[in-house]
């Protein structure tokens, strides 16, 4: 009879053992399939931001849709995107930013951003060094000229751009505005929802003036290009719902 205790006692050890084995391998491949996709997303942006930042034109934009989404072994994932912004110095006299792409996963963003923002983990991050002065915005989903004060006196802060906020007051999608003012090149990240961002941008350009005049005594109206009808460019793997 002890025998056959003992048996079964041994059966359970090594049922829970493979069940540890197979979970831990599970869990491994999940981690390394959202890294992965996460990856493949911000290599997209990175790729395409630094086009727009190196090309020799004086002005020009894309829009950049971001899938709500991205798919880890069958399941939808998701995602707050963060962008930053870090000062490396100066280089023959010009300033040299690094731009940064984080993919934070949203449930952790959602939980701690407010009380613990510490624990606030990117997943996946990438990036691309540009001599131009970089601006960064999220305006939410009533933008107006109040909203947009501290951007010109604060450029580095970051920004966390939510593609499963509320319809309606979601960023799902980055407008990339290139100016080159006064010898100056400007790069202006929007995030802002696809229906609202021709408004978004008139504002940013509006603002944008208005202070370019003031520093360097300037009389422009407006960027030197037309960014309201810029084509849209969906990434593979994820589709905006």
């Amino acid at each position: 009879m002890l025998d056959f205790i003992l048996s079964k006692l041994n059966l359970l050890i090594l049922a829970v053992a493979l069940f540890g084995i197979v979970s831990f391998f599970a869990l491994a491949l999940i981690e390394k399939s959202t890294a992965s996709e996460a990856n493949f997303l911000l290599s997209q942006l990175v790729h395409s931001s630094q086009q727009l930042a190196e090309s020799p034109s004086y002005c020009s934009s894309v829009s950049l849709d971001l899938p709500s989404s991205i798919n880890v072994t069958g399941n939808e994932f998701f995602y707050v995107l963060k962008l930053s912004v870090v000062s490396l110095g100066e280089q023959n006299g010009r300033p040299i930013s690094e731009v940064v792409y984080s993919f934070v996963p949203r449930r952790e963003y959602r939980q701690f951003q407010l009380t613990h923002p510490e624990r606030v983990k990117a997943i996946a991050a990438n990036s691309f060094r540009t001599s131009a002065n970089v601006y960064l915005y999220e305006l939410g989903p009533n933008p107006n000229s109040d909203s947009l004060s501290s951007y010109f006196s604060n450029p580095g802060e970051s920004v966390f751009v939510d593609p499963q906020a509320r319809p309606g007051e979601n960023d799902d999608t980055l407008r990339l505005i290139k100016d080159v003012v006064g010898g100056k090149t400007y790069l202006h990240v929007i995030a802002c929802n696809h229906s609202a961002c021709d408004i978004t941008v008139g504002l940013v350009e509006q603002e944008f003036v208005k202070w370019v005049n003031s520093e360097q005594g300037l009389d422009r109206t407006g960027f030197n290009c037309t960014t309201r009808a810029t084509p849209s460019f969906p990434f593979p793997g994820g589709v905006r719902p």
